[in-house]
């Protein structure tokens, strides 16, 4: 029997402390502009004030800033200038004529996304909960619950930019038959060969996307946590997110996938075997999007995709692939391109430790941090596990109930 104790694990913690609260939006940056040629355009106006945030950003450079930066106090678009910019903005675009709208599914599916983000950053970060067991033991379980926006302040501004913000993301929703149309930029970056399709130990830090991931009974294996009831595979990453994208754990031995499989079959007999060398994992991270009926749906664009290969001390060699939106818009080869390591933090969950190696992967660890599991899962799994933690948090109840209200006059 667990109990559960009233403390708490929030991802903000640290940037509370920043004291990035009230923040308000900088000038509008001189960059290209995503959605429309004219930069004044409202929809590349809007997208530049609720999302990039930047004065120095170069969309097509680097990752735009998530509101949630500011820390979980900021009152970023619901305070202040700030809010007073989002509100006009927001009731412009609302007011546009049609034929102002952007008709490219792509451009859409981005700036709805986006906009997902700013509303979701005017609510509380998904928590984890800290459990404890009947002799004492503190346990953190990877259960996450969305508070929603319950007890933050300014209660009225906050629900007038989220009404416009969910009334802008209905307005340019796709149905569900363009978002499964939406192209596979992950697979238009392979395919544009700009990087090996395998790792290289004579050149260990050349990044590479392997063409076979999603490869129907192909060498990699997606996998899940058996120790879960839900079987998510990135618990973690997931609430980061609030369930706007799926994440999915792949997993590759060099004797290809029956040599996974017969590994991935050793947890079940209660082993926790070491990793050869040469292993890879995979995370994938794919957009969630919302159709024009108001219901989530995963997309085949990939925002982003990280790989570590195991070499020599089992440190696992990390790279990571990001999505770049100016590049993407721009049909370039997927917009998929490398993140300069030092721009990434993933060691603070993945020790890159010699004689780690297989502990490095938390998905054993998602369900019971005392009994590592590990379980094959099948296609399709982690988006249903995705959507259907989505379906309980109190933010998605929010944005459901202002989709079916009229747009502000």
């Amino acid at each position: 029997m667990l109990r559960l104790m009233p403390a708490v694990l929030s991802f903000g913690a640290v940037l509370a402390l920043a004291g990035a609260a009230g923040r308000s939006a900088p000038e509008p940056p001189a960059e290209k502009p995503l959605f429309q040629a004219d930069p004044d355009h409202v929809w590349d106006r809007l997208h530049r004030h609720v999302y990039l945030r930047d004065d120095k950003l170069d969309v097509d450079e680097r990752e735009p800033l998530s509101p949630h930066n500011d820390g979980p106090t900021s009152t970023f678009l619901t305070k202040g200038k700030s809010h007073r910019d989002a509100v006009a903005l927001l009731d412009e675009f609302l007011k546009a004529a049609p034929d102002r709208r952007v008709k490219d599914p792509v451009k859409r599916a981005v700036f709805q996304h986006d906009l997902w983000e700013a509303f979701t950053s005017t609510t509380r970060e998904a928590r984890l909960f800290i459990f404890a067991d009947a002799t004492g033991r503190v346990r953190k379980a990877q259960h996450y619950v969305d508070p929603g926006d319950a007890g933050l302040d300014d209660r009225g501004p906050r629900r007038d930019v989220q009404k416009r913000l969910t009334q802008a993301m209905r307005a340019v929703a796709l149905s569900t038959r363009e978002i499964d149309a939406l192209p596979d930029n992950l697979a238009a970056a392979v395919k544009a060969g700009t990087f090996p399709k395998e790792f290289d130990p004579a050149y260990p830090e050349r990044p590479f996307l392997p063409p076979d991931l999603l490869a129907k009974d192909g060498p990699w294996v997606a996998v899940a946590s058996a120790t879960r009831a839900d079987e998510l595979a990135a618990p973690a990453h997931m609430a980061t997110t609030k369930g706007r994208a799926v994440f999915t754990v792949f997993l590759r031995l060099p004797g290809g996938r029956k040599a996974t499989e017969a590994y991935i079959k050793q947890f079940k007999d209660g082993k926790l075997p070491e990793l050869p060398e040469g292993a890879q994992t995979a995370l994938l991270r794919r957009m969630v999007l919302i159709d024009d009926q108001g219901r989530p749906k995963e997309s085949p664009v990939t925002e982003s995709l990280q790989l570590r290969v195991y070499w020599k001390d089992d440190v696992g060699r990390p790279f990571v692939f990001r999505m770049h939106r100016g590049e993407l818009l721009a049909g370039r080869d997927g917009g998929i391109k490398p993140v300069p390591l030092k721009n990434e933090n993933c060691v603070s969950c993945h020790a890159r430790t010699a004689g780690q190696g297989v502990r490095t992967i938390a998905t054993l660890y998602a369900g019971d941090p005392y009994k590592p599991a590990l379980i094959a899962a099948g296609a399709g799994e982690q988006s249903e596990h995705t959507i259907g933690w989505l379906k309980t948090t109190y933010t998605w109840g929010l944005l459901q109930g202002l989709w079916e209200t009229e747009p502000p006059k």
